[in-house]
């Protein structure tokens, strides 16, 4: 009778070893961000613009085939419209961004509290377009990057349901991407080889970092997703400064499995 309970005890203490194991809070979301956009772009315009900024987001994390490591995926579209101080031209920038991470997570307190780190790779591409810049328009952006990551989850109950809180942070550590030089127009870079205007980046010369916070509230069997995206791009190649600070209140849906 004891060494049956013995054994009882050993395969429940197993099974809640491999469920803790086994744990880590896989999920996709589709969410949209409203908010504010600080621009400037020295290729376009020296002037600082100012706007309304509008963005899809979809993310999808996933368990990897290595214990503890999960895969996080996510695809972001950006449009902004934006003023310029004296509020007499306008700027407008679409951006579609993809990340694709790996990372391994660390259960601190069973079942509630998550942290991760890890790392993986970025790649953006998009544009921009001044209203009334003859001399060049418009500035094309292409860009790769290798991005280290963070995260942390926490899970509590609110009256027998579990609300979820996720903070997430990425930032660009080094890669390519597309500029002009200063002064070159694109019928110049089109007649010479654009592959010299892809130049290597760094954190120094693209200091920038993407963080979001959200709560997962259940709403039946899904969760509504509210939160807060930050996503701060900055540069300064070939003498062009440009920097993008968007501020937006996020609001979604999300799916736990």
């Amino acid at each position: 009778m004891k060494c049956r309970l013995l054994f009882i005890i050993l395969l429940q203490f197993c099974c809640l070893r491999m469920a803790a194991q086994d744990s880590i809070p896989q999920h996709r979301s589709y969410a949209v961000a409203l908010g504010g956009r600080q621009f400037l772009d020295t290729y376009l315009s020296s002037e600082h613009y100012s706007g309304v900024d509008f963005a899809f987001l979809a993310e999808r994390q996933r368990k990897s085939k290595w214990k503890n490591w999960a895969w996080l995926s996510s695809l972001n579209l950006d449009f902004a419209s934006m003023d310029n101080r004296a509020d007499n031209n306008k700027t407008i920038e679409l951006m579609g961004d993809y990340r694709l991470l790996l990372q391994h997570y660390w259960q601190v307190i069973p079942e509630r509290l998550w942290i991760a780190a890890g790392g993986g790779v970025g790649f953006n591409v998009g544009g921009a377009y001044n209203m009334r810049n003859q001399n060049n328009p418009a500035q094309l952006r292409v860009g790769l990057q290798l991005m280290p990551s963070v995260e942390a989850v926490y899970s509590f109950p609110v009256k027998r349901r579990d609300w979820i809180v996720r903070y997430s942070a990425a930032t660009q550590l080094v890669g390519f991407a597309f500029t002009p030089k200063y002064g070159q127009s694109y019928y110049e870079i089109s007649q010479d080889n654009a592959i010299h205007n892809f130049d290597l980046t760094t954190i120094a010369t693209t200091p920038s970092l993407r963080q979001q916070l959200v709560l997962d509230i259940p709403v039946g069997k899904s969760f509504l997703r509210i939160g807060f995206l930050g996503n701060y791009r900055q540069s300064k190649l070939h003498k062009l400064k440009y920097h993008s600070y968007e501020n937006s209140f996020i609001v979604g849906y999300s799916k736990y499995f």
